[in-house]
């Protein structure tokens, strides 16, 4: 197996470093080539890392029933923590429903309920199965590479069925009519044509909201900086309390709280849609009902927004570390021109 590298990836003639051109360069074409040589790197690297990765990847027969439990036990985690975040979401929704509370304490129930599992939850499985309970946060993560095809597909099926099931145990522990109680669960638009474009928009910011966050806190830095955060001369230079929000290693284990915080805000907002942004919470419901009306506009939406929000936040990560790649460059360059250079000709016009 061979490692290449499509033309439109690297072109070998804008790799030429800036120190081995002649002529003047401005600031700028210097900035272009040192950003184009250390994305040609990465790339390198990262089909290098995918090689090896693949030639020691152990075929025999015990590795491959390995992985296959992996993969069950993956999966059976990603149901049960979609199970354990919707249950009480639905059984608080149908409880508020039937005994007649107000709208300002049903919404303040069920954003609670909504945040605080949500906190244990991705604290209780995030090991197992990386605590997606949501398959807009599957796609985008399938999306910009996180996730494999196979893994994808696992995992939102598996929350597609554990909103099912949640839905169903809803309906056997309610003595109510189940038309009414789902009458309270179905996730549905205000009547009228009028209010599709507002229900989209909806979905697709809260979900963008949630999606954002969840990167942002989980998902991009922790793996990537953690070599340099965590080493003793970061941790020995950081004073105080700003240890525990500067590394990726504390950010990541804040983030069943952060992640909480914001379904529960994003729950109080509801708007125009009923605030579901999570495919799962609108899927059991929906199924067990009958009551498809809108749903399209639902699994559409909140798609595009988490789509939008991961690629965001993936692309500006890349970003990030490439410019920071160029200044450690830069330094390292600065740093590496003797002071004899510099010293000399000071003693010249001295003289």
């Amino acid at each position: 197996m061979s490692i290449e590298l499509d033309s439109q990836e690297v072109d070998s003639k804008k790799l030429v470093h800036p120190k081995h051109v002649g002529g003047n360069l401005d600031i700028p074409d210097i900035l272009e080539r040192e950003a184009q040589l250390q994305s040609a790197k990465t790339i390198l690297n990262t089909k290098i890392s995918a090689y090896i990765e693949e030639q020691e990847r152990d075929r025999s027969p015990e590795a491959k029933a390995g992985r296959r439990r992996a993969m069950v036990r993956a999966a059976y985690g990603e149901f049960m923590c979609t199970f354990i975040l919707l249950f009480p979401i639905l059984s608080v929704i149908t409880n508020s429903h039937v005994s007649g509370w107000s709208a300002d304490v049903s919404s303040l129930a069920i954003s609670l309920t909504a945040g605080m599992q949500a906190v244990a939850v991705c604290f209780a499985f995030s090991s197992v199965s990386g605590s997606h309970f949501n398959p807009s946060i599957s796609f985008a993560l399938w999306l910009t590479g996180k996730l494999s095809n196979r893994k994808t597909l696992l995992y939102i099926c598996v929350q597609l069925l554990a909103s099912m099931v949640a839905t169903g145990a809803v309906i056997a522990i309610f003595h109510d009519d189940n038309s009414d109680i789902y009458d309270a669960l179905v996730v549905k638009p205000p009547e009228g044509d009028d209010y599709l474009g507002k229900v989209f928009a909806t979905e697709f910011i809260l979900t963008f909201i949630l999606t954002y966050v969840a990167f942002t806190i989980a998902f991009e830095d922790a793996e990537v900086q953690k070599r340099d955060t965590m080493s003793f001369k970061g941790v020995a230079q950081t004073r105080g309390l700003t240890i525990y929000a500067s590394n990726p290693q504390s950010k990541t284990g804040f983030a069943p709280f952060v992640i909480g915080f914001t379904i529960f805000t994003l729950s109080l907002i509801s708007g125009s849609s009923g605030g579901a942004f999570n495919q799962a919470r609108v899927f059991g419901p929906a199924i067990l009902s009958g009551r498809w009306a809108h749903v399209y506009l639902y699994v559409i939406a909140e798609f595009a927004g988490s789509a939008t929000a991961g690629l965001m936040v993936h692309n500006l990560h890349r970003f990030g570390l490439r410019a920071v790649a160029t200044a450690k460059a830069d330094d390292e360059d600065d740093s590496a021109s003797p002071i004899s250079e510099v010293v000399s000709p000071m003693k010249s016009n001295a003289l």
